[in-house]
């Protein structure tokens, strides 16, 4: 996909032992570097009755080019246990139009 708007995902609604999440979940958003993701920005999880989130994509602050990202969650009250990575998704930041040449006014 070439200049995505925004970044789609559905919330948790268990640990992986199954409990229910207690906390207040939070996303980190990594960006693929070799085989690994490294860590770049933490969205707030604001609870939503349907338990899906969205972020702008312009909050990544990510360059033009192609990129890989993915999300893990962990809690507000505990931010060192984090989840593994979810599965990724790719997509392409096109380069910007340069503006008008010549305005002028008579």
């Amino acid at each position: 996909m070439i200049n995505p708007k925004t970044l789609s995902w559905t919330a948790p609604e268990t640990n992986e032992d199954g409990s229910p999440i207690t906390g207040t979940l939070e996303y980190e958003v990594g960006v693929q570097a070799g085989e690994t993701f490294e860590p770049t920005v933490v969205i707030p999880g604001q609870l939503q009755p349907d338990g899906a989130y969205q972020a702008h994509i312009s909050q990544l602050s990510l360059g033009k080019g192609d990129h890989v990202l993915a999300l893990r969650t962990f809690t507000k009250e505990q931010p060192s246990v984090k989840s593994s990575w979810s599965e990724s998704v790719a997509f392409t930041i096109a380069g910007v139009p340069k503006p008008p040449l010549e305005l002028r006014v008579a």
